[in-house]
This record gives structure tokens, C-alpha cells and sequence, in this order.
């Protein structure tokens, strides 16, 4: 019967624990809203990019070369963002970038910062 209640008391403690609402600092990585990498696609799913993308961060700006033969009215895009960061509008499925460019809106995870970056890509 002893046992049963030390079982009991250990689990209680536990389950306490367990409930306590830890302070965690803001840590700086998750409060960044840049972009990494970006890469762009044509519809037969190959990549139309000619040579690296300029990636600008203190502007918010990536200027991407496309092939002459590009199609820009069906573009898929993609890119990479800093841990936990968020892109708006979404980057899901094909586009049309025959204006040239669009701009996007980069929301850190912690909700606290957002970045406006304008993606243009030229022929």
C-alpha cells in the first residue's frame, strides 16, 4: 500500500511539473524575415534560372535571371526562408510573372517582424 501511494505522490509531482509555463527568451533566429535561396521553374518542371539570383537583403530585393525562352506567364516559384518564417502571398503553384515582378510580405516566427521583398525576374 506504501508503494502505491509513493507511485502516486511521484506521478503527481511530476504531472505538476510537467504544467509549469517556462519563460523562453526571444531567441534572434526566429525573429529574422529573410530569404535564403530562390529558385524559379518553367511548366515542364526544369529550372529556367541563368546563373545565381541577387539576393538582397537589406533592400528586400531578388533579381532573378530567366532563360530568353522562358514562358512568364506560368512560372513556378520557390524559395527558402530564414527558421520558421512565413511567406505571404503563398508561393503555391504557377504564376504569372509576365509583369516582371511581385511582392511578398516575410512574417518572422515570432510574429514580431515582417519584411516586404520585391522578386522580379528578367529575361
Amino acid at each position: 500500500m506504501k508503494t502505491i501511494k509513493n507511485i502516486f505522490t511521484v506521478l503527481f509531482v511530476l504531472v505538476l511539473v510537467g504544467c509549469e509555463n517556462i519563460e523562453i527568451e526571444d531567441v534572434s533566429t526566429f525573429d529574422r524575415t529573410e530569404i535564403l535561396s530562390f529558385k524559379v521553374y518553367g511548366k515542364d518542371k526544369k529550372s529556367i534560372l541563368v546563373g545565381k539570383p541577387i539576393i538582397n537583403p537589406e533592400s528586400g530585393t531578388i533579381v532573378a535571371n530567366v532563360t530568353k525562352e522562358s514562358d512568364l506567364f506560368e512560372i513556378f516559384a520557390t524559395c527558402t526562408l530564414t527558421s520558421g518564417s512565413t511567406i505571404s502571398p503563398a508561393l503555391d503553384g504557377y504564376r504569372n510573372w509576365s509583369t516582371g515582378s511581385h511582392t511578398f510580405t516575410v512574417s518572422s516566427a515570432s510574429g514580431k517582424r515582417t519584411k516586404t521583398w520585391t522578386i522580379t525576374l528578367q529575361k
